[in-house]
């Protein structure tokens, strides 16, 4: 249960506590932030760093990155995910799918997906 912050005697209220600086997460941040930047002229190698820097930085098991065009879903890049992965999302239409739900809604939309080896994988869709 969350505390209300305590106010001080001038009446002003104590700013709540703050998580602690992570270095090491930070570093990654900086160094993904740095090899964007670098890779920023060719669009390939971009997805490529991105969705490998992703996947370090947020400590998940992987990571893709997508665009639409022509009206469907192209994957541009994946990290960690295997092939059954792409072939589940690639080149699908945006009509009557679920990527193209999650885009018309303009929300993100968590959906789960089950590998090769049957292990569930939940994929989070940002419009």
């Amino acid at each position: 249960m969350r505390q209300p912050p305590q106010a001080t005697a001038s009446g002003a209220q104590a700013a709540p506590p703050r998580a602690p600086l992570d270095a090491l997460r930070l570093e990654q941040f900086i160094d993904l932030q740095r090899d964007l930047l670098v890779s920023a002229c060719d669009p390939e190698i971009l997805a490529e760093r991105l969705v490998q820097g992703a996947t370090l930085l947020l400590r998940v098991n992987g990571a893709a990155v997508g665009m639409v065009a022509d009206g469907r879903y192209r994957l541009l890049a994946t990290y960690g995910l295997g092939t059954e992965y792409r072939a589940q999302y690639d080149g699908q239409s945006l009509q009557d799918s679920t990527v193209g739900t999650a885009l018309a809604a303009g929300r993100p939309l968590v959906l789960a997906f089950l590998d090769g080896d049957a292990t569930a994988l939940r994929t989070l869709f940002l419009p």
